[in-house]
């Protein structure tokens, strides 16, 4: 099962390598030129022409993981809202509930985070998963197969494996969901 990569500018490459399985990597102008299986949207600055990335995350109902900039579109695109503030580059994520993206991982880990955005207010969709300090690190649809990570775990040996867990997710639900 091949894995989209959308290339907001930031870890689109270092995700691909990480991925064991068949991966493309495209940028925000190309969506909707192709049919996807899985999606990953990279983090990245924020740009103003983000309504394909926006179109797409109202509207994927497959296995789909934000990372940084990614996973504050998946907020915004259902009327959430985000701050700017002051990032702490180095955090430690407490992992509040199960969830197929921290499969075998601790229950705290540290974390690498690259942007100083954060999510102000989640919509009622998302539960939150995870949290660092007084942030949301990660959250999940409460009815579709996406996730969203307020961190870059494509930097850090010890969060390389929620990109890992999300393609062994996306494997299993693709077996079961065809």
């Amino acid at each position: 099962m091949p894995i989209t990569i959308i290339d907001n500018g930031k870890g689109a490459d270092k995700i691909s390598g990480i991925l064991t399985c068949p991966k493309k990597i495209i940028k925000p102008e190309e969506i909707g030129k192709e049919n996807l299986s899985a999606v990953i949207i990279s983090d990245g600055a924020p740009q103003k022409n983000n309504q394909k990335c926006i179109e797409l995350i109202q509207n994927f109902n497959r296995p789909m993981l934000g990372i940084g900039l990614g996973c504050l579109y998946m907020v915004a695109a259902f009327g959430g809202t985000i701050r700017e503030g002051k990032n702490e580059k180095n955090i430690l994520v407490s992992v509040n509930q199960i969830n197929p993206l921290t499969n075998e991982m601790k229950k705290k880990f540290k974390a690498v985070r690259e942007n100083n955005f954060f999510i102000d207010s989640l919509p009622e969709c998302y539960d939150v998963v995870a949290t660092a300090g007084r942030e949301i690190a990660i959250i999940n649809d409460i009815e579709n197969p996406c996730f969203g990570i307020q961190f870059n775990p494509e930097i850090d040996a010890e969060t390389i494996a929620i990109i890992r867990n999300f393609r062994n997710f996306a494997e299993v639900w693709e077996k079961y969901h065809k």
